[in-house]
């Protein structure tokens, strides 16, 4: 339970099969968006007046369950430094994998015209890149013109662009942590109302282009802080929270008042699934609390599934999206398994903290 005193109890939980059940969801949107150059068409992105897709969904459940298992590493661990160095352990080395097959393999393979090797100037870009967690050529572009026949040319792998602020968010957590805001969790909730406000009510940041070379578009800032606050919030208040199925039950159907009215999603959103989630994530379901448990493949799934949906455009330009996500998620999954063989599970035990695992999320909509 995740109001458990013992720590063993605290520790059973279902966080990987969330995770990859949360990586399968952001497969399938990408399929439409992979198929179509859009998510038109896709249920709940219909349903809520294109306002959410079932991405964009998943994406803010990795933030919310990455803010409570996070904070847990940082309430245990040895201090900024110690937390920053887990987070680097568990994000880069498979994305230095995915960069480099990206940049060398993929790119000159499936783009416009014959590669004669990067210039200089692309050659900077690209290792801007990988210290940044950025996608293949932003924000500046002039690399290669990968795919330019389908539906979303130019596009190497879209899944990528909330890295940065994941990785952003663990940077704040830690120094908040530094600066002895962690420890007060009246504060850590004002901030979880504040960015929230900021976000429901659309008021925009002031920012600057160079502000979002270093740290990312601001636009998207108010909604990625707030599901990740959501999660360290309710970790702070994890024992004073009773875990319910009326108020699941409760959650759920403010999630769907929510899809019914998009006006409010913003506002009923944040709380609705960051409860049910954690609903889901205590289920005493011992079968589930094994997925993931030793072989994590929802982050290498997550980083390898729009190449791969790329590709396939390219061999079926004219695959539905049913078929990209019939054909990509089986792909996506085993290139998720050799990620973690090869790189990830190298890394993971130097990086692990409770409750099993450190959180990955890295995966993005």
């Amino acid at each position: 339970m995740w109001n458990s005193t013992d720590s063993t109890e605290f520790r059973l939980n279902n966080f990987g099969a969330l995770r990859l059940g949360l990586a399968a969801l952001v497969v399938v949107a990408h399929s439409f968006v992979a198929a179509n150059g859009s998510n038109d068409g896709a249920p709940l992105f219909e349903l809520t007046g294109k306002r959410l897709d079932l991405g964009a969904l998943a994406v803010n459940g990795f933030f919310i369950a990455s803010g409570f298992m996070v904070s847990e590493s940082l309430a245990r661990g040895r201090g900024f430094a110690d937390f920053i160095r887990k987070r680097l352990l568990r994000l880069y080395p498979a994305f230095v994998l995915l960069w480099l097959l990206q940049s060398f393999l993929l790119a000159p393979l499936f783009s416009a015209g014959s590669f004669s090797g990067y210039s200089a100037r692309q050659s900077g870009i690209l290792l801007f890149n990988l210290a940044t967690l950025s996608s293949y050529g932003y924000p500046y572009g002039g690399l290669l013109q990968v795919f330019p026949e389908n539906p979303v040319p130019g596009e190497l792998n879209v899944s990528l662009w909330t890295l940065r602020y994941e990785f952003g968010c663990y940077v704040f957590l830690g120094l908040a942590g530094v600066a002895g805001i962690f420890r007060r969790r009246w504060l850590v909730t004002g901030l979880f109302g504040g960015s929230w406000l900021i976000l429901a009510a659309g008021i925009p940041l002031p920012w600057h282009r160079i502000l979002t070379a270093l740290l990312a578009d601001g636009a998207h800032w108010p909604r990625f802080a707030t599901y990740f606050l959501a999660g360290v919030t309710f970790w702070h208040w994890r024992k004073e929270i009773p875990r319910h199925n009326g108020l699941a039950a409760g959650a759920l159907a403010l999630m769907l008042c929510g899809f019914l009215r998009p006006a409010w999603l913003d506002w009923v959103l944040p709380v609705g699934w960051t409860y049910l989630l954690m609903w889901l994530a205590y289920l005493p379901t011992p079968g589930l609390r094994q997925i993931g448990a030793r072989t994590d493949v929802s982050y290498g799934t997550y980083l390898y599934a729009f190449p791969i949906q790329q590709m396939i455009m390219v061999l079926m330009p004219k695959a539905t999206a049913w078929t990209v996500v019939a054909m990509s998620l089986p792909g996506a999954l085993v290139a998720g398994l050799v990620s973690w063989h090869l790189v990830e599970k190298h890394f993971v035990g130097r990086s692990s903290a409770s409750p099993r695992s450190s959180g990955n999320p890295g995966q993005r909509s």
